[in-house]
């Protein structure tokens, strides 16, 4: 993860999931496919937004122009 990650960049998975314009079955199936980076302490599931964005990233595909 990021070094200089602030508390404000901590999401939970609905609000993850609002980011990116994608349902929260879609977070739960990149989690368990370990796509999506995440930290869960006890119950609680938080997403760093840098780490989440960079992840998607490597998946992103250029259309030919």
């Amino acid at each position: 993860m990021t070094e200089n990650t602030n508390n404000n960049e901590w999401r939970s998975k609905k609000e993850i999931a609002a980011h990116f314009g994608i349902g929260l079955r879609t977070v739960t199936d990149w989690m368990r496919r370990r796509i999506m980076p995440f930290v869960k302490v006890g119950g609680v599931v938080r997403f760093c937004v840098p780490d989440c964005e960079a992840a998607v990233r490597k998946y992103l595909v250029n259309s030919r122009a």
